[in-house]
């Protein structure tokens, strides 16, 4: 099958492209440039240039392909790219497309959390335009995703590898559920193999429940370090915040972070992974497939942010 993919050049995009150049599809991607893209390109992957709040370019990324993984989208606003430009109207371009070129499937992955926020609001925006958009489509709703490339943990973990205390917002109790990327691309693919999933929507999910604490200590742990770590209120660690960034240039929570970490993101995932046919890692496992590659994140990121 020929696929497109948005969003090939992040975390879960990368990992995707592989998993789908390993079963033997042919794969395009769609990016804005294709100098960033050259490790897809040698993979063999078809690069179309473009960007998805640009109708024509999608219409033309979308032209001879059987379905679509849309992954692209924006978590923070610059002041050239907006929620509304990119993750709405770039959707919105994407399901008019997929539907003039008849496209067999459109599979969406967005985020499970309430709708608060531009950032998530968007989200559940771009998602009613899927739902209703006139193609096969199937849905997925995750939690947060860590792999050995990225996601929460490796983030989590650069942090802490170059902190002395770790200011954690709130209580720290807020429950998580992160799922691990290689499970959560088995799942993307494996929804192609039914038609009875089009018009489905999946909430997926690992098979266990952490604490921010929880998995801020596992982080320490595969780091090496140990950190004192301070609950404090959300303002005060976005003030923190705010003050860091001007004078070193480093994020620790955002605006958008914040927000998600005042919701619990957890759901009983059984369900989904049976249908859609995968055996559900936990965060231990995920880590331990490749430790040393998770500390190598850390220090690159760590070293990025300095």
């Amino acid at each position: 099958m020929k696929i497109l993919v948005t969003g090939a050049t992040g975390f879960i995009g990368r990992v995707l492209v592989d998993d789908l150049l390993r079963e033997g599809h042919v794969v395009r991607a769609m990016v804005r440039d294709p100098d960033k893209a050259y490790l897809l390109c040698a993979q063999g992957v078809e690069l179309v240039q473009g960007d998805i709040r640009d109708a024509p370019a999608v219409d033309r990324a979308c032209q001879g392909v059987e379905a679509v993984f849309h992954l692209a989208a924006i978590m923070r606003q610059t002041k050239t790219e907006s929620f509304q430009d990119v993750n709405v109207r770039g959707t919105a371009n994407l399901t008019a497309a997929a539907r003039t070129n008849g496209l067999s499937r459109l599979v969406y992955l967005t985020m499970l959390a309430r709708p608060q926020g531009e950032l998530l609001r968007s989200k559940a925006e771009a998602e009613q335009i899927v739902a209703s958009g006139g193609v096969p489509c199937t849905i997925f709703r995750s939690t947060p995703v860590l792999g050995a490339q990225g996601g929460v943990f490796a983030h989590l973990a650069a942090y802490m590898a170059r902190q002395l205390v770790s200011p954690v917002p709130g209580s720290g109790q807020i429950a998580f559920q992160p799922i691990c990327v290689k499970n959560l691309t088995r799942m993307l693919i494996n929804c192609l193999a039914r038609e009875d999933f089009a018009g489905r929507c999946f909430d997926v999910a690992g098979p266990s429940v952490y604490t921010l604490d929880e998995l801020a200590g596992l982080a320490a742990r595969f780091t090496g370090k140990r950190l004192a770590m301070i609950h404090l209120p959300r303002f005060v660690v976005r003030a923190n915040t705010f003050l860091m960034r001007r004078a070193r240039e480093q994020r620790v929570f955002g605006k958008v972070d914040l927000l998600l970490l005042e919701q619990a993101l957890a759901c009983d995932p059984s369900a989904a992974a049976a249908e859609l046919g995968v055996e559900l890692s936990s965060v231990e496992e995920a880590i331990r497939a490749d430790p040393r590659q998770h500390l190598k994140t850390a220090a690159h990121k760590a070293r990025a942010t300095a």
